[in-house]
């Protein structure tokens, strides 16, 4: 058994975890996994930099990335079916994060459970330790040092590491600067981003709308995946009066900020 107890880095796909990873290897600190949940609704962007990303891990010496999938009792293995399947909106759009809670931590904590070095280091009295990409400005986010299963580590907190600090060390350690880590329907999306997607991903933007007008008949306290607005009517009036929703970040998500 190891002195230490083994180290997760839970990597969110954005710039955060990216970021954490990079100063990670900076000081010589290597962990042992490196893992990804895996909505099966993650932007292209996402998708696509787990490539490059891939390759650094290699390059330097880490563990390849684990990307981790929730599947649902009757076979749903992505967020968006599940919506479809049920009629139902992500529970961000109610202001809840349970979606979050299914489709990100559910699967880690599967994992954790069955894998055999966290099975090991727990029988042995040590609590695996979560790296979390809360950065310097984000305090408020970093509410758990721990729990019945994890500690928690919030790395770039303890660096004094801002958004800015995070871009720079990307950028100094050979990666390209990953796009905002969500869904591509999600509830927390902007406006200017809800637009930016029709533009850039028209297919996706119609996924959404099915989304949305699947869920329509049973909406009682939301107007659609905007919370006080519909998607469908911003995309087909931009310049419409329409109500704006609160922007709430998921605090079981470690990447919510946007890359310049």
């Amino acid at each position: 058994m190891s002195e230490r107890p083994p180290v997760v880095l839970r990597w969110g796909g954005g710039v955060n975890s990216t970021a954490m990873a990079v100063g990670l290897y900076e000081r010589g600190e290597r962990p042992d996994f490196v893992v990804f949940s895996d909505t099966g609704g993650e932007k292209p962007e996402t998708y696509t930099y787990m490539v490059p990303f891939s390759a650094w891990l290699s390059r330097v010496g880490f563990p390849d990335l684990c990307v981790l999938r929730y599947i649902t009792e009757a076979g749903d293995d992505n967020l968006e079916q599940w919506c479809l399947r049920t009629g139902q909106l992500p529970s961000r759009a109610f202001g809840q994060s349970s979606c979050a809670d299914k489709w990100k931590i559910r699967p880690m904590e599967k994992w954790a459970t069955h894998e055999p070095r966290l099975r090991a280091a727990r029988a042995a009295g040590q609590k695996p330790v979560a790296l979390l990409g809360y950065d310097a400005g984000e305090v408020r986010r970093n509410r758990m040092s721990e729990n019945d299963r994890w500690s928690f580590r919030a790395p770039l907190i303890d660096w004094g590491w801002y958004r800015d600090d995070c871009v720079r060390a990307i950028t100094a350690g050979g990666l390209p600067l990953p796009c905002k880590s969500a869904c591509f329907f999600c509830p927390s999306s902007t406006k200017p981003e809800i637009l930016a997607l029709a533009e850039a991903h028209p297919e996706l933007m119609m996924r959404a709308l099915a989304i949305e007008d699947g869920a329509a008949a049973g909406l009682r306290t939301a107007k659609g995946l905007g919370r006080r607005f519909a998607w469908r009517d911003l995309f087909e009036d931009p310049a419409g009066h329409w109500p704006e929703s609160p922007v709430e970040q998921c605090l079981m998500c470690a990447d919510e900020g946007e890359a310049p």
